[in-house]
């Protein structure tokens, strides 16, 4: 079987050079912070979509959002085009950059402390991700930076363009997916992991640590069960080296 290719957007990895971007450095830049803060019910639902920087996600013993965001451009009038929406939603909220101009230059850095029990969906995110275990599903998609996920619940993870960090525990008859990743993936399993996992249509290798018998896999098609193999994950159409270990 020959392998498939993972495609990225051209303009997903423009948005990834915008969001690497060390404003800091320029003296002369203008700077605004958010901070706010709502309430939540429990398994409600938070969006957050086309940010241009690195969103950072941690979990709270109250059923409180609180978001925190620093935005920052090189003038005060680019300041007023990079703007960020925060909306109440039926299941919860939605925050998602926006502006009123053609052109905006700037970027935003997000830090989210949600409720354990939050469903989030990530989206067109030009800078890094960082997300912990939630006790809901998560869904990432057309990642620019690195992305690092912990899962226990179900996730559908897809077109993240530069690699994968990912650790699983706990997981109850869940489902993970992963899809379309430019980059390595280092994939690390409770020992007592209760899953079956398979990844098909990958450029690379995979370095499977998890027992004495470690080996290196250089075939298109891989399969690896850990205890009755209850949840399922699947990798499928990976452009780089997978490691699996404890």
């Amino acid at each position: 079987m020959k392998p498939r290719m993972v495609i990225i957007a051209i303009g997903l990895m423009a948005m990834a050079s915008l969001g690497d971007l060390t404003l800091g450095q320029n003296r002369s830049e203008a700077r605004k912070e958010i901070h706010q803060s709502y309430d939540l019910a429990p398994n409600a639902t938070v969006e957050v979509q086309t940010i241009p920087g690195s969103v950072i996600v941690e979990t709270g013993s109250a059923q409180t959002a609180q978001i925190d965001a620093t935005l920052t451009s090189p003038t005060p009038a680019d300041l007023d085009c990079n703007q960020l929406a925060i909306e109440r939603t039926a299941q919860g909220l939605h925050i998602h950059g926006d502006s009123p101009c053609n052109i905006g230059r700037g970027s935003q850095q997000i830090r989210l402390r949600l409720p354990s029990q939050t469903n989030l969906r990530l989206s067109t995110i030009a800078g890094s991700i960082k997300v912990p275990a939630l006790d809901g599903f998560l869904r990432l998609n057309s990642i620019a930076g690195h992305a690092e996920v912990a899962c226990t619940e179900d996730a559908e993870m897809s077109s993240l363009a530069r690699g994968l960090t990912l650790s699983l525990s706990n997981m109850r008859n869940s489902r993970v997916n992963v899809n379309s990743v430019n980059g390595d993936i280092d994939l690390g399993i409770a020992a007592d992991l209760d899953a079956l996992l398979t990844v098909s249509s990958f450029v690379g290798r995979i370095q499977n640590e998890t027992s004495n018998d470690s080996a290196t896999v250089r075939q298109t098609d891989f399969r690896l069960r850990l205890g009755a193999g209850r949840s399922q994950i699947r990798i499928s159409s990976i452009q780089g080296d997978i490691r699996i270990h404890h």
